[in-house]
This record gives structure tokens, C-alpha cells and sequence, in this order.
């Protein structure tokens, strides 16, 4: 997976399979106004429990919680590192 940032390209190694983009698709289609009942029928379930499982809108991190881990400013080493090095 490539993460691409102001003036450079950074790798990410993280594991992506099907139910990534299905988790990623539910939870948009949920998070822009739409019911759990019709993305449980567009993603073919036989029970909203299982539509359920793909709804990712908890897991959001806050801004708040990225600045208690240190990480923005990781972020932007990296994208500066990377676009120094011709990455």
C-alpha cells in the first residue's frame, strides 16, 4: 500500500484483504446517512449482526489521540524524509 504526502511516497506495510475494503465501504455508506438495513443488503448478508461486524465508525482515532501518540509529527518527518531522499 502507498501512502503519498506532500512531496513524496512513504510504504506502509499493513495487511489489506476483502473485508478491509468491505469494512471500508459499509462504514462509509453508514457514516454518509445510510441504514445498516440496506447496506446489509447491498453486501448480501442474511442478518444486519453480521453488517454489524464490517461497521467500523468506533474505531475512529480523534485528532487528540494522534497528538497523545506522537504520531502527526512522526507523519510529517516522514513525508519530509521521503521527499528529500527522491523516495
Amino acid at each position: 500500500m502507498w501512502v503519498f504526502c506532500a512531496g513524496g511516497q512513504v510504504w506502509i506495510k499493513t495487511a489489506v484483504c476483502n473485508h478491509t475494503f468491505r469494512g471500508t465501504g459499509i462504514t462509509a455508506y453508514l457514516e454518509n446517512g445510510g441504514t445498516l438495513e440496506r447496506a446489509q443488503s447491498m453486501a448480501n448478508h442474511a442478518s444486519t449482526r453480521t453488517t454489524q461486524l464490517y461497521d467500523r465508525r468506533s474505531d475512529k482515532a480523534t485528532l487528540d489521540d494522534v497528538e497523545r501518540l506522537g504520531l502527526a509529527r512522526w507523519t510529517l518527518h516522514a513525508c519530509a524524509s521521503a521527499a528529500t531522499s527522491g523516495i
